[in-house]
């Protein structure tokens, strides 16, 4: 991305990051009602990045002058799967500044570039602004349960959608607020 903002694979290098960013998560409440997909916790993190060489699941940093800022996955063919699941979270801080939208677009490239029909997610029906974006990248909903929606987007169908510009200046007042503390 022209930004500055790195959209790449996890790797083994990024497991202390990661497990930072996993604790902001955690400790966010509208973070983890809305995005549980598994234990943020800094072991988690270190696991997901050793075994990424190991896997076909893929799990994605945005990172910002060497900063985590948004996480994301492509999950379910190592269980088999052709349509991946689609998962997303920004850092607890930086939400609203486009993230969601770029890591959307990255996603739908990804699951193109390896041969999947469509791309999967499940959305609370009460995260009204994730639902909203969804519907306008094309995803088509049905109820999983009272609660959530499975929304499927067909990746041969679908056309590419203008994404909002990233606040680039809420992001980068947010890096030197962290740099300063540390």
């Amino acid at each position: 991305m022209s930004s500055g903002i790195v959209i790449r694979r996890v790797s083994a290098d990024d497991a202390t990051a990661l497990g930072n960013f996993f604790t902001a998560v955690a400790a966010d409440a509208e973070a983890v009602r809305f995005f549980h997909p598994h234990p943020f916790t800094c072991e988690l993190a270190e696991e997901l990045c050793h075994r990424v060489v190991v896997c076909r699941d893929r799990y994605y940093v945005a990172c910002y002058q060497d900063h985590v800022i948004a996480y994301m996955m492509l999950r379910g063919w190592d269980e088999g799967y052709t349509v991946p699941s689609f998962g997303v979270c920004n850092h607890p801080a930086l939400r609203d500044v486009g993230l969601g939208q770029a890591l959307l677009t990255h996603a739908v490239e990804e699951s193109r570039s390896d041969g999947a029909p469509q791309l999967r997610l499940t959305v609370f029906k009460s995260n009204e602004r994730a639902v909203h974006v969804y519907r306008k990248f094309g995803f088509v909903f049905h109820e999983k349960n009272e609660r959530e929606l499975v929304g499927l987007l067909d990746l041969a169908n679908c056309s590419t959608i203008p994404t909002r510009p990233i606040n680039l200046a809420k992001i980068q007042a947010w890096v030197e607020g962290q740099n300063q503390v540390a």
